[in-house]
């Protein structure tokens, strides 16, 4: 198995009641082998959070999808 396909992902939202919104900060890192890649956003709109998380996991999926296709399982074929 490949670190490729070993990758692991974390998504971190942490909301805060503030005395007049609420308060979300997202930390998005993509592969925590490569802690480089931490984005972090912050915003009290809770459709944009939503929409963020939404696309970093489909980011990440589509970027699963696209090992699987340049490195298929090992073993033998079947017919």
């Amino acid at each position: 198995m490949t670190s490729a396909e070993r990758r692991t992902g974390i998504c971190l939202v942490r909301v805060e009641l503030q005395s007049d919104h609420t308060l979300l900060t997202l930390r998005l890192v993509p592969d925590i082998e490569r802690s480089a890649t931490v984005e972090t956003f912050v915003t009290s709109d809770i459709g944009s959070a939503v929409r963020t998380v939404r696309a970093f996991l489909q980011d990440f999926e589509a970027d699963r999808q696209k090992t699987d296709e340049t490195h298929p399982p090992l073993g033998p074929a079947s017919s």
